[in-house]
């Protein structure tokens, strides 16, 4: 309760109501009234950029239509942050959860509890910066807290729902599938990793097929996302950080990682700048 009060402060008493990635919000924002006007059959045919898979539009959906009762308009303005600040709570209780799974005393749940509740950096992507990414990582550890518990199936249907949410979020699809096999062979139930990749795709199917989508439409949708950003890392020192590709890197260019052609040779200026969907990249300068 004092997480969410913290960021319901910092988000409605502290901050400007358009605070924020403007251009996620934004487009958040439009896809929600758009949902609540004319419904998701057909979303992704409408003609406007729409780049997020259904996973997440189920929660914008259902918003708008909360923001209609309140304002009479399907735009729901600044409770777009809403889903982010709440899935942080849930957050917390899932990390307990896990954590109480890997054999941890009651205390150091408690502890886990207020790092989360309190550190600048998960407020500030949910309350400040108006990011969901706590929304696939909850169902990421949910997910992973079947697996300790044994129980397969209901990991594999959490793993597909966090990746329909975002496809970065189904990194533990890989380790589900190996984990399977394994438990499968162990069992002797030969059809264990098939009944798991059912689920799994029962789940993609559910959540997709009102918006007009099949399996194989959300694996496209993936693949045009993936065209669209073909970088490395933007503006993120991580890992990839220390990655460069025919002299083009985070660490060579201050701010920017592309996946590079063998053929192609850094020119002079090392980033240009580049707007996709309104937002600024520096994008390696590279020419044939």
């Amino acid at each position: 309760a004092c997480a969410v009060t913290l960021r319901l402060i910092i988000a409605y008493a502290i901050l400007p109501a358009d605070a924020g990635f403007a251009a996620d919000l934004n487009a958040f924002r439009s896809w929600a009234a758009d949902l609540g006007a004319n419904g998701p059959w057909g979303a992704y045919a409408r003609g406007y950029f729409l780049d997020y898979l259904p996973g997440y539009l189920w929660i914008l959906w259902p918003l708008s239509g909360i923001s209609s009762a309140l304002t009479s308009s399907f735009d729901p303005g600044a409770l777009v942050k809403l889903p982010a600040i709440l899935a942080d709570a849930l957050l917390i209780l899932a990390t307990m959860r896990l954590a109480a799974d890997l054999g941890a005393s009651a205390r150091a749940q408690r502890n886990v509890a207020l790092l989360l509740a309190f550190t600048p950096i998960i407020w500030l992507t949910s309350a400040v910066w108006g990011q969901v990414d706590s929304v696939g990582t909850t169902l990421l550890l949910l997910a992973t807290s079947e697996l300790i518990r044994g129980k397969t199936l209901r990991a594999a249907a959490l793993a597909a729902l966090a990746a329909v949410v975002k496809p970065q979020f189904g990194i533990l699809i890989p380790l589900l599938a190996a984990l399977a096999l394994i438990r499968a062979r162990r069992a002797g139930d030969p059809w264990g990793v098939v009944l798991a990749g059912l689920v799994g795709t029962a789940v993609v199917s559910l959540v997709a097929f009102p918006f007009g989508l099949t399996v194989v439409d959300v694996i496209g949708k993936v693949g045009e996302a993936a065209g669209n950003y073909p970088y490395l890392s933007v503006n993120a020192w991580n890992p990839w950080a220390l990655v460069s590709t025919d002299g083009t890197g985070l660490l060579l260019n201050g701010g920017c990682g592309t996946l590079g052609g063998t053929e192609r040779r850094q020119s002079a200026h090392r980033c240009r700048p580049h707007v996709h969907r309104h937002r600024l990249f520096c994008v390696a300068d590279t020419r044939s």
